[in-house]
């Protein structure tokens, strides 16, 4: 499976704001989009994202003042970016090595969609629940009728 299957199913839509914006204002739009990280830019560049664990640790830290913080004062520094024919398995390995749960997808310098570790183990439990259906279709229909021949009948 590759970024492109993910952003097939999810769309390529992503929230964006620039580095000044009032927390407050995204914790509307997370409310609004039903979504829970952002891309933060200027001038079309990345510059971070905000996710809301960064808006909650926030809170915690600094109390209700952090929501007329502006948001660069949470965001967190994009390390990790990735493009619409990488592998769920390499951005998987991204996202470990980044320590990351959202990884910005870009191609030739502009920012196309966002994935997340829930989009990528969705992903992933999609593609294992066909090939099971898969599976079950060629056993059924004859088509592999000892698909694992060190395997006694009855066994599979």
């Amino acid at each position: 499976m590759h970024v492109f299957s993910i952003l097939n199913r999810k769309g390529d839509q992503v929230m964006i704001t620039s580095p000044s914006t009032p927390v407050a204002e995204v914790v509307g739009a997370f409310k609004a989009n039903k979504g829970g990280a952002l891309v933060v830019t200027s001038h079309g560049k990345i510059k971070g994202i905000l996710t809301e664990s960064e808006i909650v640790a926030g809170l915690a830290e600094r109390g209700l003042e952090v929501l007329s913080s502006p948001v660069s004062s949470l965001m967190i520094q994009v390390t990790v970016r990735c493009r619409r024919a990488d592998t769920i398995a390499r951005v998987i390995q991204k996202m470990i090595k980044g320590d990351t749960r959202h990884v910005p997808v870009v191609e030739a310098g502009r920012l196309v969609g966002i994935v997340s570790m829930s989009d990528v183990i969705d992903g992933q439990a999609l593609e294992a629940e066909a090939n099971s259906a898969l599976m079950r279709e060629c056993v059924s229909s004859g088509h592999m009728s000892q698909p694992w021949p060190h395997l006694k009948a009855g066994h599979c």
